[in-house]
């Protein structure tokens, strides 16, 4: 089974056909060089955690910030700060003194129309801020979800010697990252109506793990030509007097991931194989 990181003593002692198939990186670990396909890559995803537990720290900051400055503003603009003003009118006005009214006026209402522009802006301004703030946090969860994905993916595909270039982006199809009441995400697979599957273990309520998803990919002969020691053939090919590839069938590298991604469907009905070597 070709696990998914590797030290580098630990690929210094696979087989030298494997040793290519990782690729250093800049903490010095190894990883399994997986192609992109249909946008899914195997990354390390401990940068994307950080900037998720970052951007989570921002929006509630830019929460705070707002209640504690909203609260600000309405103490300024108290009923008691609007009695006082009436007062003064009051009192300027027991004379009839009529330019003393209007500059009494003046200053209300310069009052309500300065604080009345300074909150509507500091809300504005706090929606926005918490508005970037959760958007910049779906993209970074999104992109977690699907490393987190392709990741579990690739080491289930692995260790049932399947073709992670193949079946990742089945498995892609049918898996979502749910968040968990504690924080945590948690991989579960779904039919094609949406509905989750749950384990096929006799008695079990619990959800399906993407090991016994790729176990039943293997059972189907729709996608067992992706596994190795598959004896699955399509519907063209006819066996050799030996039991080996069928005749006509087209050999494919395992090390070729382009080929493979641009014959999915005819090493899925078994006109094409993939070998070690060609």
């Amino acid at each position: 089974m070709l696990k998914a990181i590797l030290s580098e003593a630990e690929v210094g002692a696979l087989p030298e056909a494997l040793k290519s198939e990782y690729r250093k990186q800049d903490d010095g670990t190894f990883i399994l060089d997986v192609g992109s396909v249909g946008g899914f890559v195997l990354e390390d995803v401990t940068g994307l955690r950080t900037a998720l537990s970052t951007e989570r720290k921002l929006r509630e900051d830019a929460e705070r910030a707002f209640k504690k400055q909203k609260a600000e503003v309405g103490d300024i603009d108290l009923p008691a700060a609007r009695e006082a003003l009436i007062k003064i009118e009051e009192l300027g006005g027991a004379d009839g003194d009529e330019k003393r009214k209007k500059e009494i006026e003046a200053i209300r209402s310069g009052l309500e129309l300065k604080f009345g522009k300074d909150k509507q802006s500091l809300e504005t301004a706090a929606a926005k801020q918490s508005a970037d703030a959760a958007a910049e946090l779906k993209t970074v969860a999104g992109q977690l979800s699907s490393e987190m994905i392709t990741s579990r993916a690739v080491q289930a595909i692995s260790a049932a010697k399947g073709s992670p270039v193949l079946l990742t982006p089945i498995i892609a199809q049918r898996a979502k990252a749910i968040r968990q009441d504690d924080g945590s995400f948690d991989v579960r697979i779904y039919d094609a109506g949406g509905n989750e599957l749950l384990s096929k273990t006799p008695g079990s309520v619990k959800p399906m793990t993407i090991k016994e998803f790729v176990d039943g990919l293997k059972e189907d002969a729709t996608y067992a030509a992706a596994f190795e020691g598959s004896s699955a053939s399509g519907a063209g090919g006819t066996r050799s007097g030996t039991g080996g590839t069928p005749t006509g069938t087209r050999k494919i590298a395992k090390s070729d991931h382009a080929a493979q991604s641009a014959s999915i469907e005819d090493i899925a009905s078994g006109k094409a194989v993939v070998v070690d070597d060609v």
